[in-house]
């Protein structure tokens, strides 16, 4: 019986992690990049050694709702939900929730020469949308891959490759760079990640990715 229930709850956590990792690619799909409004949910948990199980078993909300606050593939939260979670933490709307004043969005992905399993690369539009600016720059991703007892992971690298399709000048480059340089570590994380997920949908593996390093040369 031990064992019985043992399975069933494995069974029920690999079930849940599934449907996680679908919500995040069909979120990358649609959106295509990543806007600078971020859930600082996941930061909350961290510091108060929180788990989205005990959270949705101590407010009621669904673990599908949490869940994709937490990973920042929501597309909004309800009032109702930013008052639970709020009352529930101990927090703010302003903690729970940041800004930052810039939109990035991957507009169009090239792959360059046939895919395999160790190196990918491959051209972005990678559009930069600031007030009433909004640029549009190339950049060159690459990733290469390398497995860690049958884990597959991407090593990511990011510059201006010289492309003869695409093309940067000289005033997008500065800007992209400039912003880049100034945008807080967890948006320029979530903008990673973004473009990590583009990358995971280029590659053809049954085994799920991980990054283990991303860089920009730029």
């Amino acid at each position: 019986m031990l064992a019985v229930y043992k399975i069933n709850v494995c069974l029920s956590i690999h079930y849940h992690q599934i449907i996680d990792k679908m919500h995040s690619i069909l979120y990358t799909l649609i959106k295509g990049g990543k806007n600078m409004v971020r859930c600082n949910l996941s930061v909350l948990m961290a510091e108060r050694g929180l788990k989205i199980s005990r959270i949705a078993s101590d407010t009621g909300l669904s673990r599908t709702t949490l869940t994709a606050l937490a990973n920042n593939y929501s597309q909004g939260i309800q009032f109702d939900t930013l008052n639970t979670l709020c009352m529930y933490l101990n927090t703010t709307p302003e903690k729970l929730i940041a800004f930052y004043p810039v939109d990035f969005e991957i507009k169009r992905v090239l792959l360059q020469g046939k895919r395999d399993y160790y190196h990918i690369t491959c051209e972005m539009y990678l559009e930069v949308i600031k007030l009433k600016r909004r640029v549009t720059c190339t950049v060159l991703v690459e990733a290469k891959c390398f497995y860690d007892e049958a884990c597959p992971c991407f090593d990511i690298t990011v510059s201006f490759g010289q492309s003869e399709s695409l093309g940067s000048d000289n005033e997008s480059v500065t800007f992209l760079s400039q912003e880049l340089d100034a945008i807080p570590i967890s948006f320029k994380s979530d903008l990673e990640s973004s473009i990590f997920q583009k990358i995971c949908i280029e590659w053809s593996d049954h085994h799920e990715p991980v990054l283990n390093s991303f860089s920009w040369e730029i």
